[in-house]
């Protein structure tokens, strides 16, 4: 069983998740159905109960209706299921042949009159003290671009940062006041909040971004509330906050810059463009290098985790962050357990921790 399915049911991984939840946790992930992993335990005959139970935890379950998948995944999901009755020889589910009919129908008709307005969301598994799963839901877009911008979707380097944080070093976050640049999505910064961040402030430079980091965050709020006010002692009378904003490292002010009383700088697949890297370092050492009077906490720290796409351009980021002196160090992740599903053959993420030259 891969890792992230073994992690992503109870915090510390203690319990084995169930064959529903294995199902559950790929299914909001959108997890390609040619990576898909069927449970070891999952009943051999699949006969009427056990088909109803997929589809009540699924596409038909209380998040599966409110926040759905992309349809056609649902659609080759539910056929996949079908085909898995046919090879055990039991009989369809009036109810699950109904449910595929139904998205059958509907995808059919986005074809044919080219509506492709539908929102499509991922839900991400989050580590919780309960026994049931929680999710972390995301409006994104199915394409890696998409409206002119690559910050409508989730990138790895943010999955992987997400998970330091989560089982390596929530000491980072738990109780700081954080700023995320280039937060696109948003998942990175509202884990953030709900491993116990003070504040989080989202920062972007695309309006149409900022508007689908807003709607994110609208999603998750009181789930995110609900945790704090169950799981972190002490914070219950002091609620996090989190808010989004408008940062574009292009035209920067500094008293903007100044402004932003943030304690920890994050920022996840923002290293892919050279052209982007010189304002982000300016960014970043400006922010680095103004003392943050939170806690009397002194200089500010900071976070880049990024995919190695180009060695060229890590290198040249490396040089910019010296030039800039700023400070870095590579975490390693490789011993960090999986929480997300990981494509296959994106590139190796690398994490540095900035700290500025001469703090």
């Amino acid at each position: 069983m891969n890792h992230y399915l073994e992690m992503s049911h109870e915090e510390g991984g203690s319990a084995e998740p169930d064959w529903l939840t294995i199902i559950a946790v790929q299914y909001f992930q959108t997890v390609p159905l040619r990576c898909f992993v069927w449970p070891q335990n999952l009943p051999y005959k699949l006969d009427v109960p056990i088909q109803d139970a997929i589809l009540r935890t699924t596409v038909q379950s209380e998040l599966g209706k409110r926040y759905s998948p992309e349809a056609s995944y649902s659609l080759r999901f539910l056929k996949a299921i079908l085909e898995k009755v046919d090879a055990t020889g039991e009989e369809h589910s009036e109810v699950l042949l109904e449910a595929y009919l139904v998205l059958l129908s509907s995808a059919s008709g986005d074809k044919l009159t080219g509506d492709l307005s539908r929102a499509c969301y991922k839900s991400y598994p989050l580590p919780t003290k309960i026994s049931s799963t929680v999710y972390l839901t995301l409006h994104e877009e199915p394409l890696k671009i998409s409206q002119g911008t690559t910050g409508l979707c989730t990138w790895e380097a943010a999955l992987r940062f997400a998970e330091y944080l989560v089982y390596a070093a929530p000491e980072v976050i738990q109780g700081r006041r954080i700023l995320e640049l280039g937060a696109g999505a948003g998942l990175l910064g509202l884990v953030c909040l709900y491993m116990g961040a003070s504040t989080v402030e989202l920062t972007d430079a695309d309006e149409g971004v900022l508007e689908r980091l807003k709607e994110n965050v609208d999603i998750n709020s009181q789930a995110i509330i609900d945790r704090i006010a169950r799981d972190f002692e002490g914070l219950q009378n002091n609620p996090p906050n989190i808010s989004v904003s408008k940062l574009d490292w292009e035209s920067v002010e500094f008293d903007d810059i100044a402004s932003r009383n943030a304690e920890v700088i994050v920022c996840a697949d923002v290293v892919y463009d050279p052209i982007l890297i010189p304002p982000l370092t300016s960014v970043l050492g400006s922010l680095l290098r103004t003392p943050c009077h939170v806690h009397n906490t002194g200089f500010r720290e900071g976070w880049v985790a990024l995919t190695m796409r180009q060695e060229q351009t890590y290198q040249e980021f490396l040089r910019a962050l010296a030039r800039n002196r700023i400070r870095y160090e590579r975490v390693r992740l490789d011993c960090v357990p999986e929480l997300f599903y990981h494509e296959d053959n994106v590139g190796e993420v690398a994490l540095l921790h900035l700290t500025v030259a001469d703090s």
